[in-house]
C-alpha cells in the first residue's frame, strides 16, 4: 500500500465539515454505510464524504488513490471529528469499496429519491452555500457574501485554469443555431438574454429568455442543449421542459440525440 499522504489545513477541514453538516444527502449516505458495516469496513460515511470533498480542494485529481492519500494525511483530531479511529489504515481499495456501495444504493429502487445525480447535487449545494460561517441569507435563503446583495455563489466548468466556484451572476444568452452539416456558417447574434444570481436553476432562470423571443423569429422546431442540460431535461428543468414540449419542439442534446426519448 502507498505511504503517500496529503495534509489538510484546519480551516480546510472545518469548511468541509460545515458542508457535510448541511448536506441533504448525509443521512442517506450514513444509512448506506451503516447497512453494510462490518469488521473490515470502518470507512464511515462522514469520513468518505470529507475525503471526496477535500481531495479537489487540495488541487488533486478525484481518484480513489488520491482520496485515500488525503484521508491518511489527517491528524488524529481530524479523524476523531469524522469518527474514524486513529489506527485504521485507509487504502484505495477501501475507498473503492465504499464508492461501489454508494453507487449500488443510488441505482437501487429502494432509494428512488437519491440517484447519483441527486447525491452529487446535494454535495455541490452544501459546498457552495456553506463556504463561510455566519453569512447573512437573502430572500432566497442562500448566503450573501458580497456587498452586492443579489450576487450568489455559483460554479462553472474547469477551463482556462480558473477555479470552478465563483461569486456573482450567470448571464443566459440565446443565439442563432450554429452552422449545420450542408449549410453555410451562421453569424452568432444574441436574440435574448437574462441576468440572474449565480448558482440558480438554469432551466428556470433561462426560461425568461425563451419567453422574451415570442414571435420575433421563425418558429423553432429543435432545442439544442449543451452538456449542462443533456440528461433528463424533464427532471432537472421541469418548467423549461414544459414550455418547449407544449410548443411542439423536438429537444436534442449537442450530439443530436433526442432528449424526448431519454
Amino acid at each position: 500500500m502507498s505511504t503517500t499522504v496529503h495534509r489538510t489545513e484546519p480551516w480546510q477541514f472545518d469548511r468541509v465539515i460545515v458542508g457535510i453538516e448541511h448536506c441533504e444527502a448525509r443521512e442517506f449516505v450514513r444509512e448506506v454505510f451503516d447497512h453494510h458495516r462490518g469488521a473490515k469496513r470502518v470507512f464511515n460515511a462522514d469520513a468518505f464524504l470529507a475525503g471526496y470533498l477535500l481531495t479537489p480542494m487540495l488541487g488533486l485529481p478525484l481518484h480513489q488513490t488520491k482520496v485515500a492519500e488525503v484521508v491518511r494525511g489527517w491528524s488524529n483530531s481530524q479523524r476523531r471529528e469524522v469518527g474514524l479511529p486513529a489506527h485504521v489504515e485507509i487504502s484505495s481499495k477501501s475507498v473503492n469499496d465504499a464508492l461501489r456501495r454508494l453507487m449500488e444504493a443510488c441505482r437501487s429502487p429502494r432509494h428512488p429519491e437519491w440517484d447519483e445525480r441527486a447525491v452529487a447535487q446535494a454535495l455541490r449545494d452544501a459546498t457552495l452555500w456553506c463556504h463561510l460561517l455566519d453569512a447573512p441569507a437573502g430572500s432566497d435563503a442562500r448566503y450573501i457574501y458580497t456587498i452586492g446583495i443579489d450576487a450568489r455563489m455559483g460554479w462553472r466548468s474547469g477551463e482556462f485554469e480558473e477555479v470552478i466556484f465563483f461569486c456573482g451572476f450567470d448571464l443566459h444568452v440565446i443565439t442563432e443555431v450554429p452552422s449545420a452539416p450542408g449549410r453555410g456558417p451562421v453569424v452568432h447574434v444574441s436574440r435574448a438574454m437574462n441576468l440572474s444570481p449565480a448558482g440558480a436553476n438554469k432551466g428556470v432562470i433561462g426560461l425568461p429568455g425563451v419567453q422574451a423571443l415570442g414571435d420575433s423569429i421563425g418558429k423553432a422546431r429543435h432545442l439544442t442543449a449543451d452538456r449542462a442540460y443533456n440528461s433528463r431535461l424533464e427532471r432537472c428543468f421541469p418548467q423549461l421542459w414544459e414550455a418547449v414540449s407544449e410548443s411542439g419542439y423536438s429537444v436534442m442534446d449537442a450530439r443530436g440525440r433526442h432528449l424526448n426519448m431519454v
